[in-house]
């Protein structure tokens, strides 16, 4: 219809705005085939950008992400697997994000949804407190140590350590935009060590003869 056309273009133009140096890689989803809402919105999606995209589904385990890139030529979806390893530091994020997609999914109303999410997200922040702990102590012990042994100088270390302090948000006293900037820091990370492979992602899968 003329009418979708003009507000496909219309959203695409508002995104390109928006997020000039992003790309649309595809849909992202949780499960192992996909779901008629999945469907709707990768539909939608592709009349907004005038292209097919592919639907990615995602099975992760904390030591490995198990993706299903589906390809959809007219009513059929084809899969292809694509495996992902992420490094010790993703597995954190990766374990935390799955975990919550979990709790909210199974769940059948807003109220009890909130209420577990508050207390799944006092684990989640308990463990990530204890691993970032961790992480300062020893920061802490290395550069104790190179304060008396120059010989540890490391150039590639100190250069990680400076970057973390140079980048260190300043503190806020909204707790609702604490909440975001935690959030919005996990889906960050989370969604950098999950795209690694999206160059493979617009492959279509191989035709079995």
């Amino acid at each position: 219809m003329p009418g979708a056309s003009v507000l496909g273009t219309e959203r695409k133009d508002l995104l390109a705005q928006v997020w000039p140096t992003w790309a649309v890689c595809g849909l992202y989803a949780l499960g192992t085939a996909p779901t008629s809402e999945d469907t709707r919105l990768h539909t939608e999606l592709c009349t907004i950008f005038g292209t097919e995209l592919p639907l990615v589904l995602l099975e992760a385990q904390p030591d490995r992400m198990h993706w299903s890139v589906w390809h959809r030529a007219e009513s059929t979806w084809t899969p292809g697997r694509i495996d992902v390893r992420p490094d010790p530091t993703e597995q954190v994020v990766l374990k935390t994000a799955m975990e919550s997609a979990s709790y909210t999914d199974e769940l059948d109303s807003m109220e009890r949804r909130d209420a577990q999410r508050q207390l799944h997200s006092l684990t989640a922040e308990r463990r990530s407190v204890a691993a970032l702990h961790e992480r300062l102590v020893e920061a802490c012990a290395y550069m104790e140590r190179l304060r008396h042994d120059p010989t540890a100088y490391d150039a590639l270390t100190l250069r990680h350590l400076a970057t973390a302090v140079a980048h260190r948000r300043s503190a806020t006293s909204d707790a609702r935009a604490t909440d975001d900037a935690c959030m919005d820091a996990l889906l960050a990370t989370f969604l950098a060590s999950s795209s690694k492979n999206l160059h493979t992602l617009h492959d279509p899968p191989p035709r079995v003869k």
